[in-house]
């Protein structure tokens, strides 16, 4: 019996965390009146970050510490995983990284406080991860 390769060992793993923030923004967007969409977003994009990350390790592509979705997509190669380059842009998520996890002031305006992303928003990036967690997950395959 062959010792497991840990590599892919490490691949299913962050695909299991990408998997349960999948199940987190699902969860909080099921429980609207409880919750506010940012974070439900705010999990979709990790959900992505984190399967992008698996990607790259599994063709053991050194990334630095980095939300930028379309950043680390572009690091991805489209010849050994094609399907996550075929999802299209990611760009609409990254604001969820880190910009509305907390309440903020809009333009810096004292007055308009940044309400963050609707919950049509949240649904938009919950779709988008969802196509972009088949498509790694088929690439991986």
């Amino acid at each position: 019996m062959s010792a497991p390769d840990p590599v892919r060992q490490l691949v299913l793993e962050w695909i299991s965390y990408a998997q349960g923030d999948m199940s987190a923004a699902r969860t909080l967007a099921n429980n609207r009146a409880d919750n506010v969409p940012a974070t439900s977003a705010f999990h979709a994009h990790q959900a992505v970050e984190k399967a992008i990350k698996a990607l790259l390790i599994a063709a053991q592509v050194p990334f630095q510490k980095e939300h930028d979705l379309s950043l680390l997509k572009g690091l991805v190669p489209s010849n050994r995983f094609p399907r996550i380059h075929e999802v299209g842009s990611l760009a609409s998520l990254n604001p969820y990284a880190v910009a509305t996890r907390y309440p903020m002031l809009h333009t810096g305006n004292p007055m308009y406080l940044n309400t963050g992303p609707e919950w049509s928003d949240a649904d938009a990036a919950i779709a988008l991860a969802e196509r972009v967690l088949a498509a790694v997950v088929s690439d991986l395959a």
